[in-house]
């Protein structure tokens, strides 16, 4: 979803910050002299998000198989896997 805020400079001028974000992705901003350049980025850059996620771009890898990952290279590298605490609830 694409979000944009209107933000006073330190010059007291007025600047567009375009916030980007879209699942498995990092959120992406930018700054804009008017609201219609930063509506405009905003579309089209939440448009090329959409189709990747929707393409298969983006692979889906559960925790479990990262952690399981970073074990076998951590024995390598000297590294220890971060221990977790389980609350129950």
């Amino acid at each position: 979803m694409a979000t944009v805020q209107k933000r006073r400079n330190g010059d007291d001028s007025t600047s567009f910050l375009a916030w980007v974000r879209v699942g498995k992705f990092k959120p992406a901003t930018r700054a804009f002299q008017t609201r219609k350049e930063a509506l405009a980025w905003a579309d089209a850059l939440e448009r090329e998000l959409r189709k990747r996620r929707d393409e298969g771009g983006v692979p889906r890898i559960p925790w479990t198989h990262r952690y399981v990952r970073f074990a076998r290279d951590s024995k390598s590298s000297g590294l220890t896997p971060p221990r977790w605490r389980w609350r129950r609830a």
